[in-house]
Order: structure tokens, then C-alpha cells, then sequence
């Protein structure tokens, strides 16, 4: 627990350390270096001439993965081929490839392209988020904070509004390499464990998620008007989604928080109802979601280990399952998915037949 304060100056901190540069260049204007697996300099975009990013950028992992997608070059490739093919082969695609020329740039500490985005995108960094959200956070504590490589996770909660164990909070999320939209959703907090049970849940809002992808959605055409966000409010969270002007953010994060009290109302009614509902096979129902969700065999074994030390308070209810993911979700290093356990353990409310709800 700490003053949201503290997390805002991280934020401002590790902007001014990365150091970002947002350029919007044509990707035709480059030639792509690609030393091989062997060497140890990095992939890189060298300028052919005017026009170009005056100097040479190494490519970020993520930011060549994004190159390679945009002209549609499997990754694979990399390993299979040598340097020289997969150099050719790019270069071929970056000339007579592309759909669209136009790309925006993320360059930091200089000369590393972080992310290579479409060109309509609007980037918009944590601080910038966090900044917006901070007159509307009096009283609140950060209860959680991720910082991973393609997203960040913040919780806070409000210490004074705390009924039957659970303390009212918000969850906010963005990315700053355009792998998900900017989240803010109610959470409820169990004090006694911290497991942290968001307003969303699993795919309660498939309208803005990509089917390939997990939770985000990258590109809309159009300018973004905050519709798709108060159609979110229906189904518990709110998105803005990284395109259109920059300037209706705070509006946004105003509207959005204001909101979460709704949302959490609603949140907490479905806790009490899952508190009295009972499962004939809890496991099985777990494994239902286990596959649904994709998890992986260490996550389920967490997800086994949790619900058996919430068993004993929680027997066969519906609570049980859902607390199971959410405690599951505090050993994922990575804040995407611990926030994709938390959602599943949300889901759980919802998607559990219709006789235990």
C-alpha cells in the first residue's frame, strides 16, 4: 500500500528516463539489417535517404515483431532462414509489401524503436493516463502497480469505503506499444488476501477485443467519439482506444471513474450472490474455464493449489472458484496476465450455469 502519489512520480520518472520520440515516417524509406542469430548487434532500420529518420534504429524484440507482422513475414522464418534471406526477403516486402506505407515510430533512449504502430495511431503514454486520473483519486491507495514490457496495471482502492471484507477500488490500464486499449474498471479488493476481483470479466466485452488477440483492441477506422466507451459501460468497463484526438482523454477518465461506483454495485451484488450459490463439481467447472481461457499447466496447478486454501472457507460455492483465480493471479509476474486471471475469476460469476448463479 502506498500514496498514488508515489506511483505518479514513478510514471513521470520512467518517461523522462525513456525518453520517447513519436515519429510518423513512411517504412519504404528504410532498409531492414538483420545481422542473424549469431551476431551480436541488433536488428535495424537504416535510412535510404531523405525523408527517413536521420539515423539508423535498432529494433526493440516487440518492435520487430510488429515490422515483421506489417508486412506479413512469418517470425519463424527468423530462425530457419539465414541472416541474408530474411534480410532479402523484408527488404523485398518493405518496397512492394505493405498496405500501408505509413507507420508511426515509438523511438526511446535515442535510437531503439520500443514499437513500430499503424498510422492512424494515437499514442499515449502511462503518465499521461495517470496524470488525468489523479484529481479523481482523493483518499485512494495503490494497492497494486505493473510495469511490464508491453502494458501496465495499476490498483488503487479506497480504504475508507471497506463492507463485509471488500474495499471499493478501480483498476487502470494502457499500453504504450499499442497492445491494448486504456482500461478503467471498478475492482473489488478482499482485504484479508488481497486478491483484487475486477468489474470485467473473461470475454464480457468481446466488442472490443480482436479474436486473436486477448484483451485489446488495437485499430478502429474512424476517429474515435468515446461511443465504444459508454457502450462498455453496459458490460462493466470502459475502453479508449487509441485513435482520434488525444485531447478527449480527460473527459474519458472523468466520465469513466465517476462510473466505477455503478459498476461496483453491481460487482458486489454478484458477490453476495456467489457467496449462497452452490456448485455440484467445482473442479469441473474449473477446467471448463482452464480450457476456455487457454491457460497453461502451471496455471492450472495454481489455479488447484488456490481453491484448495479457499475450500475450507468457501466450500463449493461459486465464490470458491472465483477467489480461486483471483488468488491464482497474484503469482503471474507478468501484469497481463495476472489482470487475465482476475477477469477469469469475474467470468466465473457469470459463466457458471445457470442454476448456480
Amino acid at each position: 500500500m502506498k500514496p498514488f502519489q508515489e506511483t505518479l512520480d514513478r510514471t513521470r520518472q520512467r518517461l523522462a528516463e525513456l525518453n520517447p520520440e513519436d515519429r510518423r515516417t513512411r517504412l519504404d524509406l528504410f532498409a531492414f539489417v538483420f545481422p542473424g542469430q549469431e551476431a551480436s548487434a541488433s536488428p535495424a532500420l537504416v535510412p535510404l535517404g531523405n525523408g527517413a529518420l536521420p539515423q539508423a534504429i535498432m529494433l526493440s524484440p516487440f518492435a520487430l515483431g510488429q515490422l515483421l507482422e506489417k508486412v506479413g513475414y512469418p517470425k519463424k522464418l527468423l530462425e530457419a532462414l539465414p541472416g541474408k534471406a530474411v534480410q532479402f526477403d523484408v527488404n523485398w516486402l518493405l518496397q512492394h509489401g505493405l498496405e500501408d506505407r505509413m507507420s508511426l515510430i515509438r523511438v526511446v533512449k535515442g535510437n531503439t524503436a520500443r514499437a513500430i504502430l499503424g498510422s492512424r495511431y494515437t499514442p499515449l503514454d502511462d503518465f499521461q493516463l495517470l496524470e488525468a486520473a489523479a484529481p479523481y483519486l482523493e483518499g485512494a491507495v495503490v494497492r497494486y502497480e505493473g510495469f511490464g514490457e508491453l502494458s501496465t496495471h495499476i490498483t488503487v482502492t479506497w480504504p475508507a469505503e471497506q463492507e463485509g471484507g471488500l474495499e471499493r477500488g478501480l483498476h487502470l490500464a494502457n499500453s504504450e506499444v499499442g497492445v491494448r486499449a486504456i482500461t478503467i474498471e471498478a475492482v473489488a479488493w478482499r482485504v484479508v488476501c488481497g486478491n483484487v476481483l475486477p468489474a470485467i470479466g473473461g470475454n464480457g466485452d468481446d466488442s472490443f477485443y480482436e479474436s486473436g488477440g486477448r484483451y485489446f483492441r488495437r485499430v478502429r477506422a474512424g476517429a474515435h467519439d468515446l461511443t465504444g466507451g459508454r457502450e462498455g459501460t453496459v458490460k462493466a468497463g470502459w475502453r479508449f482506444i487509441h485513435t482520434g484526438d488525444p485531447q478527449r482523454l480527460v473527459a474519458f477518465v472523468q466520465d469513466a471513474i465517476a462510473d466505477t461506483k455503478r459498476q461496483y454495485d453491481t460487482l458486489l451484488a454478484r458477490w453476495r450472490g456467489a457467496l449462497q450459490a452452490q456448485l455440484p463439481d467445482p473442479l469441473g467447472a474449473m477446467e471448463g474455464m482452464v480450457r476456455e481461457g487457454d491457460l497453461t499447466s502451471d496455471q492450472f496447478k495454481r489455479l488447484l493449489e488456490a481453491w484448495a486454501e479457499e475450500k475450507s472457507e468457501f466450500g463449493n460455492s461459486v465464490a470458491g472458484v472465483t477467489n480461486a483465480f483471483t488468488r491464482a493471479a497474484q503469482a503471474e509476474i507478468d501484469p497481463e496476465e495476472r489482470y487475465r486471471l482476475q477477469a477469469l475469476g469475474t467470468a466465473s460469476l457469470r459463466t457458471l450455469p445457470a442454476g448456480v448463479r
